[in-house]
């Protein structure tokens, strides 16, 4: 944890405890794109006393960080690190949005480790990048158009977003503090790293080439956004051996863990996958 009293540098780790302390196999759950894991606490909360949770939190949010190149650095960083909480399996993994990426690589990198996955949960995880559409916009365009979708889906008025606009940045980050997405003391400087980082993530997902695991994937979409025009977007069965069950929460992808309702939707399949055996059907 952190010293206040001293100043000295504290090294990074990738593993933030929601919970430490329960009597069941841990959750570890892995940031989406921006590196916060902080996103989790809702839905630990609902998971009740007896489930230990960690999130995984990206490097390049602390001072000074500089954040992985790729994804699989990220995996191999990860799984090190899950390995020092529970050093052997089963796993359970839950990845939101790019996290899930991440989690299913982890899969790979447990299994080739002679380990199993018994939870791969992938929350509104797209299979593959949009087809090569090349982003054009500056960094400060694409930041600022991330900054707007955060004030939109808090209710704050969005017209004039921009990088300078000093007053939306400290809504955005205090509506955020209020949801349970961020913690209460966040500085601005960090919020401003969330942004960034988030930036690097979309180029980090482009250039991951995925390759198939053995573990069975929980897919949760999130209802409330339009389908896809490609709904191979959501095709995750060429990246496993086992089977895909898909499941849908009644949220958008930007609020599926802040919700309550999808949170509690959420905690119900996660334990109705985990009380199945896996060559049971899951009722819903």
């Amino acid at each position: 944890g952190l010293l206040l009293d001293s100043n000295e540098k504290v090294a990074y780790s990738p593993l933030m405890p929601i919970r430490k302390t329960g009597k069941m196999v841990p959750f570890f759950c892995i940031h989406p794109a921006g590196g916060n894991g902080t996103v989790y606490t809702n839905l630990a909360q609902a998971l009740g006393p007896e489930r230990p949770v960690w999130a995984l939190q990206a490097r390049g949010l602390g001072e000074d960080e500089k954040p992985h190149d790729t994804i699989s650095e990220m995996a191999d960083e990860y799984v090190k690190a899950i390995r020092q909480v529970q050093e052997k399996g089963p796993y359970h993994l839950i990845g939101m949005s790019m996290g899930g990426v991440i989690a299913q690589e982890m899969a790979c990198i447990l299994e080739s480790q002679g380990e199993k996955v018994d939870l791969l949960a992938l929350l509104d995880t797209s299979a593959k990048e949009e087809d090569g559409q090349l982003d054009t916009r500056s960094d400060e365009e694409r930041t600022t158009s991330l900054l707007r979708g955060i004030a939109q889906d808090l209710g704050i008025d969005a017209n004039k977003a921009s990088l300078d606009n000093s007053e939306l940045i400290i809504a955005a980050r205090d509506g955020l503090i209020k949801v349970g997405a961020i913690p209460a003391l966040t500085p601005l400087s960090w919020f401003m790293k969330l942004l960034e980082n988030s930036l690097q993530s979309s180029k980090q997902i482009a250039n991951h080439k995925k390759r198939p695991c053995n573990a069975s994937i929980l897919l949760v979409r999130a209802l409330q956004d339009s389908l896809p025009e490609d709904p191979s977007v959501f095709d995750w069965s060429i990246f496993t051996r086992g089977k895909v069950l898909k499941l849908e929460v009644d949220a958008k992808h930007s609020n599926m863990l802040w919700q309550p309702k999808s949170v509690q939707q959420l905690r119900d399949y996660l334990g109705a996958y985990l009380a199945e055996s896996s060559d049971t059907e899951l009722i819903v």
